[in-house]
């Protein structure tokens, strides 16, 4: 209860489950719904005794919604769930009679109303979209009084005849007035006045009780998924295949892949999740090989091979807790392990030799807080507005790093232990007055609390994670800074363009501005580097089932500047991705 003197709220039901209430003629008389044991009934409550009493003892599972009161008839209405449709009835206060109003089993009648003198109004989707049906059981006049496109419910009748009703079209819920009732030609209302008829014959619904034995619940896996695959990795085909298993309630997951290509470079990954505690446990595995043969010569007399293989491990295990909803916390560790081998051979000497370090050994303890905040849309994925994302990752970092110069009789390797905090923001906005234009703004942050380390180790500002006017790793420091400014405008929204296996739904294009830097602590100070570009998404699904991303993007950096003999800046770089989202 509201009081509209003091704007103070006073509850009057406890655990009754109490919704869709109206205010009937009387002293104080309030009929809601309540929900017990997955059935609804209709109860009365008297505000002045905060009494209730039970006028209805459905046992059925029976589902009831929007409960209205005729005071003309003294008749509480209401709609129903029946099988597969709802239908209209109403609840006699004076005799308790339950009498159904509009009970049609091919379509669906709901929110149901009184409207002028004796008639009734209800949203009925009889012709395959709903709309408003004025219905006068005293003298039989009936008939559609209103023709959407999307839909209309929840009509509602002031006392000079006019009707308000929620109309839903593109993708949200308006409050519309109808000043006059008229009587609108059927043949011209939704998509064929017959389309009801497509839902004759469905199945009755099961009253029967079920005899199945109970037991507890086990684990269950489906069988194993295989994606074969074919790639182009630095020119060359690798053939390799992707391996899914999930449990049926996806308590356990297990995704991983393999592939190999005609010179035994290998990738192998394994991403493992148990969901059957609080925390998400997860480990994820990689294992990479390359290989390399070169030829050289030696004091320009002797031409020697080489073969160089390299190998990267890594390992990383954690928990990731769930926080209201919007935020998870991830505490986790990690291993890694990255070696160069090299076999050599002299063929005018018959000489040969090996040789192999672990150039890399890592160790890392750190944690993890990210927030997701968006308003759901159906667009969300490739033009998100009215939301946020954040994430920061603090990170110690246990590191052994190969020093090349100093290893000359034996193997020395520089030692560092630091912390490593990265922080990632990114806010989406609609542009006001416009057909979804939307902005989005975001900001990279890195900064290690040690500069005195080896490139390695280094943030990278260039590239499709930083500014995408200049390569990747073009900027680079212990220091990173990097904002961005997206305008997005869509060309097609919501259509259902076939290409071959793709169907295509939206296209968003737009301009993005960026400005950032990365640099050495106290050795350099950050000269901030300019990046224009334009993108264009286009998103939908693929056979079917499998949402489907691709993104063209050409990006030019503004300011121009020389790093290690190389010069950057000024030329276009365009960039492709084709994902399962952006």
């Amino acid at each position: 209860e509201y009081s509209l003197g003091d704007e103070k709220e006073t509850r009057i039901t406890e655990e009754a489950r109490a919704f869709s209430a109206v205010v009937l003629e009387g002293d104080s008389l309030v009929a809601y719904l309540a929900a017990r044991d997955g059935t609804h009934n209709i109860f009365l409550i008297n505000l002045n005794t905060k009494k209730s009493s039970q006028l209805t003892d459905f046992t059925d599972g029976r589902q009831i919604f929007s409960l209205a009161y005729n005071p003309t008839r003294n008749w509480l209405m209401f709609d129903y769930l029946d099988n597969h449709f709802r239908n209209t009835a109403y609840l006699g206060l004076s005799d308790t009679t339950f009498v159904d109003l509009v009970s049609i089993p091919e379509w669906d009648e709901r929110d149901i109303a009184k409207g002028p003198g004796d008639a009734l109004i209800y949203a009925s989707d009889k012709s395959g979209i709903f709309n408003l049906f004025m219905l006068n059981p005293v003298n039989g006049r009936q008939g559609y009084i209103t023709n959407v496109r999307g839909g209309a419910f929840m009509p509602d009748m002031d006392a000079k005849g006019r009707v308000l009703y929620s109309l839903y079209d593109d993708g949200r819920y308006r409050v519309v007035l109808l000043d006059s009732l008229n009587f609108l030609d059927e043949n011209k209302v939704g998509y064929d006045p017959d389309h009801f008829q497509k839902f004759n014959g469905l199945p009755p619904p099961i009253t029967d009780v079920d005899t199945s034995k109970v037991s507890p619940y086990s684990d269950n896996f489906s069988p194993m998924f295989l994606f074969p695959k074919m790639m182009m990795d630095y020119g060359m085909p690798k053939l390799g295949l992707y391996f899914l298993n999930s449990e049926i309630l996806n308590r356990l997951s297990v995704f991983g892949g393999v592939s190999a290509n005609f010179v035994s470079d290998l990738d192998l990954f394994l991403l493992f999740e148990l969901r059957t505690f609080y925390p998400t446990l997860y480990t994820d595995v990689f294992f990479l090989t390359r290989h390399i043969s070169d030829r050289s010569t030696l004091m320009d007399v002797y031409g020697f091979d080489v073969d160089v293989r390299y190998r990267l491990f890594q390992i990383e295990s954690g928990a990731k807790f769930p926080v209201m909803g919007t935020s998870e916390i991830k505490i986790f560790g990690s291993y890694q392990n990255f070696r160069a081998s090299s076999v050599w051979w002299v063929n005018q000497e018959n000489l040969s030799g090996k040789s192999g370090v672990d150039y890399y050994v890592g160790q890392h303890l750190g944690v993890a807080w990210k927030k997701d905040v968006f308003r759901p849309t159906v667009d969300r994925d490739i033009n998100p507005s009215n939301g946020y994302h954040f994430d920061l990752e603090i990170r110690h970092e246990k590191n052994r790093f190969f020093n090349a110069n100093e290893s000359l009789f034996e193997l020395i390797y520089d030692r560092s232990n630091f912390l490593r905090y990265s922080a990632n923001g990114r806010i989406h906005a609609t542009v006001p007055r416009t057909q979804r234009w939307t902005v989005s703004g975001e900001i990279s942050l890195g900064w290690m609390t040690e500069t005195a380390v080896d490139s390695f180790f280094n943030f990278f500002a260039g590239g499709m994670p930083g500014l995408r006017g200049y390569p990747f790793y073009a900027i680079e420091g212990n220091r990173m800074a990097v904002a961005s400014l997206a305008f997005r405008i869509p060309l097609m929204r919501h259509r259902h363009i076939a290409l071959g296996p793709f169907i295509l739904q939206n296209v968003v294009v737009g301009p993005v501005i960026q400005v950032g830097d990365a640099w050495n602590g106290s050795r350099s100070e950050p000269v901030p580097k300019r990046s224009v570009g334009m993108q264009i998404r286009m998103g939908g699904f693929s056979f079917y089932n499998y949402p489907t991303g691709i993104g063209v993007e050409i990006h030019r950096g503004l300011d121009k500047f020389s790093s290690m003999n190389h010069r950057y800046g000024g030329e276009l770089r365009p960039y492709f991705t084709l994902l399962f989202g952006f």
